[in-house]
């Protein structure tokens, strides 16, 4: 059985002889769906729905929708973890008590934050996370595409 938070559709069928306009914005929202650019998705589809209410692709724009407001959920919850796992990083810190190794890396790579004199633990400048970060591959063999969290 599909799971509908993470099939993409396809342009549904029949829609070919439908109005330029609507399949333009049925077309603009599901490539922003694609892109995992689900607020602006919703919005077109809601836009649609507004247009040409009674019709097939309102019908599936009401669908899709639906799938979106949780995408758009899940998408802020992530959003959200990622803001205080950094938050986490430079201003508690991390326990490096039984790796000398580790302490010594980032000594050398200038990436402790000794100003910060409220941490019980060896906070990391928020530049050095962000750095990190910046290095992480974005594309990975087997990657599913941007709908898949």
């Amino acid at each position: 059985m599909a799971n509908p938070f993470f099939d993409f559709p396809e342009f549904p069928q029949g829609f070919k002889t439908r109005s330029a306009a609507a399949v333009d914005l049925l077309l603009s929202a599901l490539l922003r769906e694609r892109w995992a650019e689900f607020e602006a998705a919703y919005r077109t589809y809601q836009k649609l729905i507004d247009y040409r209410p009674k019709t097939p692709e309102a019908q599936f724009a009401r669908e899709r929708s639906v799938v979106l407001e949780t995408l758009i959920m899940e998408k802020a919850l992530y959003e959200r973890i990622d803001r205080q796992a950094r938050k986490v990083l430079s201003t508690i810190g991390m326990n490096l008590g039984d790796s000398p190794e580790i302490l010594q890396l980032l000594m050398d790579a200038d990436a402790i934050d000794f100003e910060n004199t409220t941490s019980r633990l060896i906070p990391l400048k928020a530049d050095y996370v962000e750095h990190c970060l910046e290095l992480v591959p974005r594309d990975l063999p087997g990657d599913p595409g941007p709908n898949s969290f």
